[in-house]
């Protein structure tokens, strides 16, 4: 039933191992834990978060520029 359904919503037919179980790939995969690439995924990491507080940076800047520019009030005579 359950494969009946899965396939109604997605159009097509679902193969039956990705219904009933474990797939070839993912008996073929197995996951291990590396420690060998945390200092490149750091680095992408700060990297990633230094374009995040720059960009949020900027955008306070315009911000505030356009506040100032914007709120100027005009002189009466």
């Amino acid at each position: 039933m359950f494969s009946f359904l899965l396939n109604k919503l997605a159009g097509t037919t679902v193969p039956t191992e990705i219904i009933e179980g474990v797939t070839e790939a993912e008996k073929a995969a197995e996951l291990s834990f590396r420690t060998d690439n945390i200092t490149e995924a750091l680095l992408w990491f700060i990297t990633g978060m230094v374009g995040i507080f720059m960009v949020i940076g900027i955008i306070i800047l315009v911000v505030s520029l356009l506040n100032k520019l914007g709120s100027e009030k005009k002189k009466k005579d």
